[in-house]
């Protein structure tokens, strides 16, 4: 089951500039266009912590709006560089770190953002489309701290170019609630947000810029199972289908198990209707 986000850019754009999402959202990314240095490091920005991360870093090189940046270069062979938000926040009373929350089968989770890379220094072998460079975003789903592990994790589409040309270039995609497994409890209630580079062997080179970075979890309807954006007999049959296969994507109280209980869910948000 998966549901359809309706204009997710236009809102998630929005929160990137500090203004309310259309859809109520904002965004939850600390510091999500890297302007503000970390006041105990300041050589990192505040909020993201640099995993392997080398020269160039972060930095005023190119900028979509501020002055900074995030810069990954190569990676070493057989490893990788990035940027993660699993950092602990030194402000927060409960020591938790500066990864966006997230709710369990709340909603889809939405991740854009703004990528750059220059002519005179593109990606290489081949550009993205080479099968031992991998030049993506991550997201891992994590539990409670102090618990703090990984419940899943999974690698967004990859840069599909060697080169931008020098200008910015969106990125978006919407990771669907549904494709979150409820095997595993305790379920996650955080998000890391990872720009990253992965060389299995490849000889990694060129840069890429991120800018401008936003992630929001999309208010759900559950019983709008066939995200049609309507109610119908359509999202019924979905929903008995699911059900009778002991798919978790019937489970519409998020307990992680399918009992009576879901059912009733799904009539009472079926018949008081989607937002």
């Amino acid at each position: 089951m998966i549901r359809t986000a309706l204009l997710a850019g236009v809102a998630c754009l929005a929160a990137a500039a500090g203004v309310a999402a259309a859809d109520g959202a904002d965004n939850t990314v600390t510091n999500p266009s890297f302007e503000n240095a970390d006041p105990f490091f300041p050589s990192e920005p505040e909020g993201w912590a640099g995993i392997a991360v080398g020269s160039p870093g972060w930095n005023s090189d190119f900028a979509r709006t501020g002055t900074m940046s995030l810069a990954l270069g190569p990676a070493s062979t057989g490893t990788f560089t990035g940027w993660t938000t699993n950092l602990v926040d030194p402000f927060d009373p409960n020591g938790d770190t500066y990864d966006p929350r997230y709710e369990f089968r709340g909603g889809d989770l939405y991740v854009s953002g703004w990528y750059l890379i220059p002519d005179e220094d593109p990606l290489a072998p081949g550009g993205v489309g080479a099968p031992l460079d991998l030049v993506t975003i991550k997201i891992e789903f994590r539990r409670e701290n102090p618990n703090n592990s990984i419940y899943q994790a999974f690698e967004l589409t990859p840069i599909p170019v060697s080169t931008t040309g020098g200008t910015w270039v969106f990125y978006e995609e919407t990771f669907p609630d549904a494709m979150i497994s409820g095997d595993f409890p305790p379920f996650p209630v955080r998000v890391t947000i990872l720009p990253f580079r992965f060389d299995l062997g490849g000889g990694q080179q060129g840069t890429i810029y991120w800018d401008d970075l936003c992630v929001y979890q999309l208010a759900a309807c559950f019983c709008d199972t066939d995200g049609s954006g309507t109610l119908n007999i359509d999202d019924i049959d979905m929903f008995v289908a699911d059900f009778l296969a002991s798919d978790l994507a019937a489970d519409c109280d998020g307990n992680g198990s399918l009992n009576i209980d879901d059912i009733d869910c799904f009539v009472s948000c079926f018949l008081a209707g989607c937002p």
